[in-house]
């Protein structure tokens, strides 16, 4: 801290950082940056100088600093209780290993539960959408799916379905790799598939559906996994669009889907 500029410097993983008491903004190897964006927009988080007896300390920011010098900040409510977990880069570094074209890292890409964290969660949840095809062959229609690999430990959920107009008096598919309530429903788990589909459950459809997950093996909680896709596709409309839900169960976002990366045009 300099105490006449009321200033504090950082210097830490090649990174110098510099910060005003009482302003918003910090300067990062000489480049202005806000300490604190929410809804991406500046908010009022800034280093403070506070008197203690017979001097004065001063507070900095924990994840701006730590950020800025190449850690990660992880922050938990659970119980009533609060968890910051800080990784440094040496740490993020050592412990990486590849999944397919996925990079994870159980030191900053797990949470407090054992679930990997939404963003990890999801960057395997796109690998698993381009690995999924519905498609038509020799007169015949198929469900495709190649495994993605996971790191250990974690399995890969998959749901499809479709539905049936109404006043059809069919039943569409239900079909599942955790535990199918009837047999027939029950597609192979930890592999790469290929299963035919029956003719009369794919005509005359309202929509169809797709649910995706990453779960911990013997996971116990309540929330079986930090995110999920829910994908939609109504052939009578040509709408398609994937729900994302949060680690908690809630949706967290809405997005267009294009149905083409599963169904191509024969659907």
């Amino acid at each position: 801290m300099e105490s006449k500029q009321k200033q504090a410097y950082i210097r830490g993983g090649g990174v110098y950082v510099v910060i005003t008491i009482g302003k918003n903004t910090a300067e990062v190897n000489g480049k202005t940056v806000p300490i604190d964006i929410q809804d991406g927009k500046p908010v009022d988080t800034k280093a403070v100088l506070l008197p203690a007896e017979g001097s004065h300390r001063t507070y900095v920011p924990l994840r701006f600093i730590s950020e800025a010098t190449g850690a990660t900040v992880e922050y938990e409510r659970i119980n009533g209780n609060h968890y910051i977990t800080i990784t440094t880069k040496k740490e993020q570094s050592e412990g990486t290993k590849m999944y397919g074209n996925v990079a994870f890292n159980p030191a900053t890409d797990t949470l407090e539960d054992g679930r990997m964290t939404e963003e990890k969660t999801r960057e395997f949840l796109d690998e698993m959408v381009k690995n999924i095809k519905v498609y038509k062959e020799n007169g015949k229609m198929y469900l495709k799916y190649d495994l993605i690999e996971l790191p250990e430990g974690y399995v890969a959920g998959f749901m499809f379905g479709s539905r049936m107009k109404g006043g059809t008096g069919k039943v569409g598919y239900g079909l599942t790799n955790g535990n199918a309530y009837l047999p027939e429903n029950q597609l192979p788990r930890n592999q790469s598939f290929v299963y035919e589909l029956k003719k009369e459950k794919m005509e005359n459809i309202e929509f169809y559906s797709i649910t995706l997950n990453v779960v911990k093996e013997n996971y116990d909680g309540m929330i079986s996994s930090s995110s999920m896709y829910y994908i939609s596709y109504n052939p009578n409309t040509g709408i398609s669009d994937v729900v994302i839900y949060d680690k908690w169960g809630a949706i967290k976002e809405i997005r267009d889907f294009d149905k083409t990366i599963i169904f191509g045009n024969d659907f």
